[in-house]
């Protein structure tokens, strides 16, 4: 697995470098980048920032993108399917027509997020943020006061 440094991950995309596929991108700044149409396939990043990074249509098939920021990203039609999102913040992103079937939601923030037409069928969402003080939790976990 090629593990890039934050600047050998800048020279990569001014040279056009559209396929990440199997790299570690862990700890790294990709915020406000265009990456339309990218391969992150089976990529690993932990805690990487895609912070209003354009990401439509891009592959995360399988990927490892835990503690990652994409608040206010654009993933519309982009490929989650298999991957491991676990606490990570999607707040207010779109997710428009985004492929997030049997992914791993845990914990993830989705406060204010577009997901219209969004395929969720199997995904995991405990303890998914949907609004403020709207968390989905397992029926055995529920109380009721």
């Amino acid at each position: 697995m090629k593990k890039y440094t934050q600047e050998e991950l800048d020279r990569a995309l001014k040279d056009g470098v559209k396929d990440f596929s199997g790299c570690d991108l862990s700890g790294l700044d990709l915020s406000t980048s265009y990456l339309f149409k990218v391969n992150f396939f089976s990529a690993y990043c932990f805690e990487t920032n895609f912070c209003e990074s354009q990401l439509s249509q891009a592959d995360f098939r399988y990927a490892v993108l835990v503690k990652v920021d994409f608040s206010r990203a654009s993933l519309v039609g982009a490929h989650f399917g298999g991957a491991n999102l676990s606490c990570s913040n999607l707040r207010e992103a779109n997710l428009r027509e985004a492929d997030l079937y049997n992914t791993q939601l845990f914990g993830v923030n989705l406060e204010a997020a577009n997901l219209r037409g969004s395929d969720l069928r199997g995904a995991a969402l405990e303890g998914a943020i949907f609004a403020p003080g709207w968390k989905i939790v397992k029926d055995e976990e529920s109380t009721n006061g």
